[in-house]
C-alpha cells in the first residue's frame, strides 16, 4: 500500500540443516508479499556461489526451486544488499563506523548507491582482493569467528556496530540493520536499530 513499505532485513532462508522445505515456503511467500528483501549472510553464499563469499558451518545448498526464487527476486531489483527509506540505510548487519570515513559517502542514499555498485562488481568478479571495498561484503569480524578485525555488511556484530558509533566522526548514518537477534524485541542505539527478533 502507499502507507506501508515492507521490507526483509536478510536472512530470509537459513541453508542449514533440515531446512528445506521451510527455505522454499518462506521463498515464495515473501517474494509474493513482500515490497523489499535485503541479501544476508545466509543468502549470499548460495545465491552467489561462484564469487565464494564466506558461509558458516552446517551450511545446505538450498533447493533449486528455492534458489530460483531469489534469483527472480534479485533480477526484478526486489532483493537487495542494501535499501534506503528516507534518511535511513537498511542493510544485514549494518555498516561499521570503520568503513565510514572520508571519501566514502555520507548520507544514507549515497551509501545505498554506493554498495548496490560495488556489490554488482563483487559478484561479477570486477573487484579484487586489494579493492578497498571489498572488506565491506567479505570480512567476517572475529565477534562472528572470523578473523577480522570488524565485520562488513554480512557479518557485523550488533555490539561491534553499536561500539563503532562511540567517538567516530565519520559515524553520520541511520541504520537499521538485522543479523544479530534481540531477545527483547528491537533495541536502539544512537542512531542504529536492530530489528531482528
Amino acid at each position: 500500500s502507499d502507507l506501508w513499505w515492507l521490507i526483509q532485513i536478510g536472512d530470509l532462508i537459513h541453508a542449514g540443516s533440515g531446512s528445506k522445505d521451510e527455505d522454499l515456503d518462506i521463498a515464495e511467500y515473501a517474494c509474493r508479499t513482500l515490497d523489499a528483501m535485503t541479501i544476508g549472510n545466509h543468502e549470499l553464499p548460495v545465491l552467489f556461489p561462484q564469487a565464494k563469499f564466506p558461509g558458516f558451518g552446517g551450511m545446505e545448498r538450498p533447493e533449486e526451486e528455492t534458489l530460483e526464487f531469489l534469483r527472480q527476486a534479485w533480477d526484478r531489483g526486489k532483493l537487495q544488499v542494501a535499501h534506503c527509506v528516507s534518511d535511513w540505510l537498511i542493510t544485514h548487519a549494518g555498516v561499521h563506523g570503520g568503513f565510514q570515513h572520508a571519501g566514502r559517502p555520507s548520507m544514507a542514499e549515497g551509501w545505498m548507491e554506493y554498495l548496490r555498485e560495488e556489490f554488482r562488481k563483487r559478484v561479477a568478479g570486477e573487484l579484487d582482493v586489494t579493492d578497498p571495498a571489498r572488506p565491506l561484503f567479505d570480512w567476517v569480524g572475529c565477534a562472528r569467528g572470523g578473523p577480522e578485525r570488524l565485520g562488513g555488511i554480512f557479518w557485523c556484530d550488533w555490539d561491534d556496530l553499536v561500539q563503532s558509533e562511540v567517538g567516530n566522526q565519520f559515524n553520520v548514518l541511520h541504520q537499521i540493520v538485522g543479523h544479530t537477534p534481540q531477545r527483547r524485541g528491537p533495541e536502539q542505539a544512537g542512531k542504529l536499530w536492530n530489528v531482528d527478533v
